[in-house]
């Protein structure tokens, strides 16, 4: 036969089959769909139609479902080395590092504040996208994330990408104008620094030419790019475009590079060094075109610079004290900020943003520049950034009161955020516990001395009760205006208008107290796993029982305010509910904490109680229904260290992280 009549009848054939094949698929598509049909109106007679489910438009969880305010702390400083503070590009916020966070604070309003918390190691240093949408943060071991800075869906701060570019410490970070790309500088083994994609993390680059860890970097905000290092080896290097191209060496320095900046409009950028220079650069060709004024500059190191929003001036600030301000086209000096004698005077970061000119001393308190020099600061924000460990609230003046283990006390205003230190020589160690009574803050510390500091002033009284050994905890008298009990590791000290008129040496190391409504009971607990009842008459203190049902060291102890509970908390996780009148445990199985309990009090009502631990975790207890409760996981990384009541709904806690919260739990 015909090959092309064969060839013909096979492709007939084919047809056929397909036409079939089709016409039994459009048959079952119609049979599945009748049956689909019939389903439907079957489930419809039966059950309620279900609504699909939505993904979530917010995060689900405690921590940011009862989240109030946060009071950011302060940025770290260390001495002869710079502290970054990156800027928002709208002007609005500040962002900088503390511990394991990265800190989102506004310039004008202190209670808009943000964290992030994701990071697993110390970070180093954050900076904004120029379109605002991301932030880049590393860490000391080499580590860049780069995350939203708003809610996406679910997420409260959603990862974009997570990448070790280096071997060590991350000292600086730049973005490209687009967004897309970012410079990595830093401590490494086989480099110092690398740019790579954003979003993800392809490599765009090494950065060579530098013997030593590279301190600092920018990218010039419009193209062609231009990028720029400054190292510990003295030398600032130039590349070109992405991927990284080297194109030129500066070697005008005799010490560490502090700083690198280009202009707002990419066309000057200016160096800062340790050596106390400061160099104007041309952005295209990269070469230096003049300096800082030589007669009128800095008498020591110059930590940071950085630019007006014009590109007109630039701020400098240094170890001489001082914050100088200077014409960038010519160098000349402008105007001088002089801030005081002390060491901790020293200038080591700034940050002009809008109409702001901000600068970060190394005593830890960010200073906006006045209008005038010799002028007072517009704006002088104090705070902590170091672990804090003791808190009290004020009712009268609706102010909340924190205590630190690098001895500073400060009082936050719970509803504006204002804050405001304590002025005049006070602790010497450790801040261990705060109480208000009758206008005064009391305060115990590491130092082995008690305190009574007015609330009037806020200023250090010279006079101190020194308590002979380190106390642990203290509780002071609302109806007896003059009784402050306090315990230390070796006794139980009643004090009368600041004056040791009792002491009671105890055996088993006390660690936490508390004191009866009536204010005729002292509870103590011990290292040895006891809590210990005392009688109060006067000034004479008798033991009269002790509850043993704690098997590990007792942290804390507190009556409710109606006097019918005790609550006892240990290091062992577990909080105990006893009835104060006949001593019989009430409550067990409050176990749900994983780690110690170093927060406890109870709410007016006499029915909740706020507990916090080393497990990061705040629980809401109600004694009426004890297998209810609010959790919230996470409420401060390294542990929380304190809780109170400021209103009938809301609770503050501090923790290791340096922050104050508060939190809408009831």
């Amino acid at each position: 036969m015909n090959p092309d009549k064969i060839a013909a009848m096979m492709a007939k054939q084919k047809e056929r089959e397909e036409a079939m094949r089709k016409k039994e698929a459009e048959k079952n598509a119609a049979a599945q769909a009748k049956k689909n049909d019939e389903n439907a109106a079957y489930l419809a007679k039966v059950a309620p139609a279900v609504k699909k489910q939505e993904a979530p438009s917010q995060p689900t969880d405690n921590w940011f479902l009862l989240k109030k305010n946060l009071y950011a702390p302060l940025p770290p400083t260390t001495r002869g080395r710079p502290t970054l503070i990156g800027g928002d590009p709208s002007g609005e916020n500040i962002v900088y590092c503390l511990g394991n966070s990265v800190f989102i604070r506004n310039i004008n309003n202190p209670l808009i504040a943000d964290i992030y918390s994701e990071h697993t190691h110390p970070t180093t240093v954050a900076r904004y996208s120029p379109d605002r949408k991301y932030i880049a943060s590393g860490d000391q071991i080499g580590n860049v994330r780069v995350w939203h800075t708003q809610v996406v869906g679910q997420f409260a701060h959603k990862l974009v990408l997570e990448k070790k570019v280096l071997g060590g410490a991350i000292y600086d970070l730049a973005w490209d104008i687009e967004s897309k790309r970012i410079v990595a500088v830093g401590q490494g083994r086989d480099k110092f620094g690398v740019a790579f994609n954003a979003e993800t993390g392809s490599g765009q680059g090494d950065i060579g030419y530098h013997s030593k860890p590279i301190t600092c970097t920018a990218i010039r905000p419009v193209k062609p790019y231009r990028i720029i290092t400054g190292a510990e080896d003295f030398q600032v290097n130039t590349f070109e475009n992405f991927p990284l191209k080297y194109k030129s060496t500066i070697s005008k320095f005799s010490n560490f590079i502090n700083c690198v900046q280009f202009s707002p409009d990419g066309s000057q950028f200016l160096i800062v060094a340790q050596d106390k220079q400061g160099l104007f650069g041309d952005a295209e060709t990269m070469q230096i075109t003049h300096s800082l004024e030589v007669e009128n500059g800095h008498k020591g190191g110059v930590y940071a610079c950085s630019y007006s929003p014009d590109g007109k001036q630039v701020l400098t600030v240094s170890g001489d004290k001082t914050a100088r301000i200077w014409e960038s086209a010519t160098g000349k000096l402008v105007e001088t900020h002089t801030f005081g004698t002390e060491l901790e005077d020293q200038l080591v970061g700034c940050l002009w943003q809008g109409n702001h000119k901000i600068v970060l001393s190394l005593g830890a308190q960010l200073i906006y520049l006045p209008a005038q020099p010799g002028s007072p600061p517009s704006r002088v924000i104090t705070g902590h950034n170091k672990g804090i460990e003791a808190i009290a609230f004020d009712q009268s003046n609706n102010s909340i009161y924190t205590g630190s283990y690098d001895t500073v006390i400060t009082k936050w205003n719970a509803e504006t955020g204002d804050v405001q230190g304590i002025s005049g020589k006070g602790h010497t160690n450790a801040v261990k516990r705060l109480a208000v009574q009758n206008g005064k803050l009391v305060s115990i510390s590491q130092d082995d001395n008690l305190r009574a500091t007015p609330l009037d002033t806020l200023k250090y009284s010279p006079d101190f009760v020194a308590l002979g050994s380190p106390p642990t905890d203290l509780a002071v008298g609302k109806k007896q205006s003059d009784l402050v009990v306090v315990v230390t590791v070796q006794a139980l000290l009643v004090l009368r208008n600041f004056k040791i008129v009792t002491r009671k040496d105890i055996a088993g190391s006390p660690q936490a107290v508390a004191l009866s409504p009536s204010e005729d009971v002292i509870a103590v607990g011990t290292e040895n796993q006891k809590v210990i009842l005392f009688r109060l008459n006067g000034n004479d203190v008798t033991e009269e029982d002790t509850l043993t049902a704690h098997r590990a060291p007792l942290s804390r102890l507190d009556f409710s305010p109606d006097g019918k509970y005790l609550a006892s908390a240990d290091r062992n996780r577990i909080i105990y509910i006893w009835d104060a009148a006949t001593k019989k445990e009430l409550i067990t199985d409050w176990v749900y904490h994983t780690a110690r309990v170093d927060a406890l009090q109870f709410h007016a009502d006499s029915r909740h109680l706020v507990s916090g631990g080393l497990d990061q975790t705040i629980i809401v207890w109600d004694v009426a229904n004890p297998s209810e409760r609010v959790t919230i996981k996470g409420a401060h990384q390294g542990g929380i260290t304190g809780a109170v009541w400021i209103d009938e709904k809301t609770v503050a806690t501090i923790g290791q992280d340096s922050t104050l919260r508060t939190w809408v739990v009831l």
